[in-house]
């Protein structure tokens, strides 16, 4: 049997070892070194695999509301909602699982000034005729904001 250390920093205390003889995430999913942070096995707290031992947060956690770990790595609690990682559908968080939405999104920005579609990357005019525009993933259209002497 593996013995467990408890180390607390300020109010977050890790657990250093425990009893299983790999690391599992919430889902049941085997993870190993250097994957990175998961939920654990109880769906609330947040680990990382070393050797063979989950490292964990042991956060007082409220039972039967687990949480979520996005594709970006960011943690979302039971009935949060959040952008998926196309920028374009929305996903929620319910009881441990992520469900989103399958809406077609286009890889793309619409002028509503103009009414032209621009590609991802694609720089264009302002409608002000002297800031230049550019069309970023998740459909962003950013500009620059120069002071445009009146003509």
């Amino acid at each position: 049997m593996k013995t467990a250390t408890v180390v607390c920093v300020f109010i977050v205390c890790f657990l250093i070892g425990d009893v299983h003889s790999e690391c599992l995430d919430s889902m049941g999913n085997t993870k190993t070194d250097g994957m990175g942070t998961y939920l654990g096995e109880d769906g609330c707290n947040t680990c990382f695999c070393r050797g063979d031992f989950s490292v964990c947060t042991k956060m007082m956690c409220i039972p039967g509301h687990k949480r979520c770990m996005g594709s970006d790595g960011r943690i979302h609690s039971s009935g949060d909602s959040f952008k998926s990682a196309d920028g374009c559908n929305t996903c929620g968080c319910r009881d441990g699982f992520i469900m989103c939405t399958e809406r077609a999104c286009l890889n793309g920005c619409l002028d509503s000034t103009s009414g032209t579609f621009h590609q991802v990357g694609e720089s264009f005019p302002s409608s002000d005729g002297c800031n230049t525009c550019v069309c970023s993933t998740g459909n962003q259209i950013s500009c620059t904001e120069m002071a445009c002497l009146a003509g």
